[in-house]
């Protein structure tokens, strides 16, 4: 169907965010990041790849929550030319009323101080009515191991009529390999990372995905390479996140078998460890299922 006006659409979006059972308010703000989203992808040209959280509940819907939306330039990118080829995608008319217009800009480095990153806010309207921004961290210093991986988002809102599209995302074995690092480098000063919330998603893919051993090993040994860190010889995850770890899980839907550190960890490190020994030969497949490596050569 074709909307005649931007109340229509607005009726529409919210007679689907009803339909979905789902809380209104985070149903009705992914399907504003989801008329985003498809103005980026369905440009088709392959620039930006979707990452961290965003990439993540796209995958499996019921993961943590997120308040922005990770992307990284498919190639290294000067800031200008990242930003221009996002607006002008930004700007497409996909025939919802919707719009999206940067309000701020922010240059900087990512925590470890490795990557450039660009800090991002577009406000989003329906017709002339604004709604919640749009936040953004664009990585342009990112390289994968892997092509991006086409994915048809779980947690889209279907609104009949709307033009839509699938998602290219950040590679699994990358991904994962990247959270491996959060979790295990040490931060300027000699401080243990912070991310607690990326052994939350660690425990979330594992119980989820599939996943290539080798595949596993190579981008582990490339990110560590990226980041200047030996690869290490097995997983820890810093203890001063023990005290907190229990209530941080349960508010983001970890399964009760894994809400503790120690738990979390334990299944981390047999996800991991593998991957981190030197004397691995072969391939192996991660089963989610059994939680366990399942030699294939």
């Amino acid at each position: 169907m074709a909307f005649e006006s931007a109340e229509q659409f607005d009726r529409a979006a919210k007679k689907s965010v009803k339909e979905s059972g789902r809380d209104p308010g985070t149903a009705y703000r992914e399907m504003l990041r989801d008329r985003f989203l498809c103005r980026v992808f369905g440009g088709a040209d392959g620039k930006f790849v979707l990452k961290g959280g965003s990439g993540l509940l796209a995958r499996i819907p019921d993961a943590r929550a997120t308040k922005d939306i990770d992307f990284a330039t498919s190639s290294r990118e000067s800031a200008e030319t990242a930003l221009q080829a996002l607006n002008a995608l930004a700007a497409r008319d996909l025939g919802d009323f919707c719009s999206f217009r940067l309000t701020d800009s922010e240059e900087s480095l990512d925590e470890n101080g490795y990557s450039r990153l660009l800090k991002l806010r577009y406000a989003s309207f329906i017709g002339d009515e604004e709604k919640d921004p749009i936040l953004i961290d664009l990585s342009l210093d990112c390289s994968t191991t892997l092509p991006p991986e086409l994915v048809s988002p779980a947690n889209r809102v279907r609104i009949e009529g709307v033009e839509t599209c699938d998602y290219l995302a950040y590679p699994l074995p990358d991904q994962l390999a990247d959270k491996l690092c959060a979790i295990m480098e040490l931060q300027p000063g000699g401080w243990p990372s912070s991310r607690m919330k990326d052994l939350v998603d660690v425990v979330t893919y594992a119980t989820h995905e599939g996943f290539s051993l080798r595949q596993l090993a190579t981008a582990i040994e490339s990110e560590c390479g990226k980041r200047g860190m030996a690869v290490p010889k097995r997983f820890e995850a810093p203890s001063i996140w023990r005290p907190r770890f229990a209530d941080f899980a349960k508010r983001n839907g970890v399964s009760r078998d894994f809400a503790t550190f120690d738990a979390a960890v334990k299944l981390a490190a047999g996800f991991f460890d593998p991957a981190l020994s030197e004397s691995a030969a072969g391939d192996a497949e991660w089963s989610c299922t059994d939680l366990g490596w399942r030699r294939t050569s």
